[in-house]
Formats: structure tokens, sequence, C-alpha cells
């Protein structure tokens, strides 16, 4: 159901615009959450990338935490295992690891898409109720400085 917010009053469109920037924030939020998935993918498709037999015993960082790496040896490259979430790991081929990755960063994207796209038509909508509040303060200020004035004739005969 569509509501003309043209015959909303002041304190009805401050709530519609603050709902509005409320919701921008959150979507903002949830962009640079996908942002930050999009580049973990990206990370472990490069690692996925250096795992070949060249270099099998190597000396690498294994990552323990995000800011703990501890030292250890490259062992056999012709198995990694993915994380795929809720707990499980799956065993696969570097080159299949790195086409998981793929899928998982376009499958962020496309879902960034549909966020930006949200996001602008809330921007928009925003700049609407603002614009709308603007003139209706302005109407209401022309109304008060017009019945100042008419109050403030003296017509004397």
């Amino acid at each position: 159901e569509s509501i003309d917010v043209t015959t909303l009053g002041l304190p009805q469109l401050e709530q519609i615009r603050d709902n509005l920037g409320e919701d921008i924030e959150q979507i903002q939020e949830g962009l640079n959450a996908l942002k930050q998935a999009t580049y973990g993918y990206i990370q472990s498709k490069e690692a996925a990338k250096s795992i070949t037999p060249a270099n099998e015993g190597k000396e690498i960082l294994i990552p323990m935490t995000s800011s703990l790496f501890v030292p250890g040896k490259l062992g056999n490259t012709q198995k990694v295992l993915l994380d795929i979430g809720a707990g499980y790991l799956v065993e696969q081929t570097p080159e299949k690891a790195q086409e998981y990755f793929d899928r998982r960063a376009d499958a962020v994207k496309d879902q960034m898409e549909k966020l930006n796209a949200s996001l602008e038509q809330k921007k928009n909508g925003q700049e609407q109720i603002i614009m709308l509040m603007q003139q209706k303060i302005a109407s209401i200020s022309q109304t008060q400085q017009a019945q100042e004035g008419i109050s403030g004739l003296n017509i004397n005969q």
C-alpha cells in the first residue's frame, strides 16, 4: 500500500527520513562486510595458486589467527582442505579450490550489486523526503510571514 507523502506532516516526514537513514547505514555496513568477504576469497585463491609441486617442502608461515602465524613446511601439494562453512571441510585439488573461490567471489559480487541498487533507491527516497520537508518548511515560513504582515497592518480611517 503506497502513501502519498505530500499529505504527511513534518514529524512523519522526519520519521521516514530517519528510517531511510538507518536503512542506508545498514546497507553500507553489509556492503563493507561483503567487500571484506570478496577480499578474503581473492586472498584464498592466491594462496591456492601458490600450492604447486615446485613449492613442496618449502618454508611457509601458517595462519593460526588473522594476526598470528607460525612457521611450517608445505607438505602435500596435490590436495587442499576447503572450509565451506558450518565447520565442513572438503578436500580438493588446488585448481578446484581456485575455481571454488572464483565462484564464491562472483556470488558475493552479485549480492553486492543487488545491495548497491537497493542503496541507491533508499538514497533517492531520502533525498526526495528531504526536498519535500524543505518545501513544507518554506511554505510554513511564508504563511507565517504573510500572517505577520496582515496583523502588522494599521488601517486608520
